[in-house]
């Protein structure tokens, strides 16, 4: 196997953990901003979240096209 294809390989890898650890920390966000709802920083939190939720599908779609190029460029070295 190539130098690059193990690159490669090893990049779609941590990318893909890094979305599982993206989704966790935005579900946690989630869950502490509900049980915190009726403090007085409840808002402060649901507006920190709102702002999340807006960067979590910039995340997304980067991290789906990045791993959309990796997969495309493994199958053409595979060929």
């Amino acid at each position: 196997m190539s130098e690059l294809y193990k690159k490669l390989d090893k990049a779609t890898f941590e990318l893909r953990e890094a979305q599982k650890d993206f989704e966790a920390l935005f579900k946690r966000m989630c869950q502490i901003q509900d049980d915190l709802k009726n403090a007085p920083l409840g808002l402060s939190l649901e507006l920190l979240l709102l702002n999340l939720m807006q960067t979590r599908v910039g995340v997304k779609m980067c991290t789906d096209k990045a791993l959309e190029l990796l997969m495309t460029e493994k199958q053409r070295l595979s060929r």
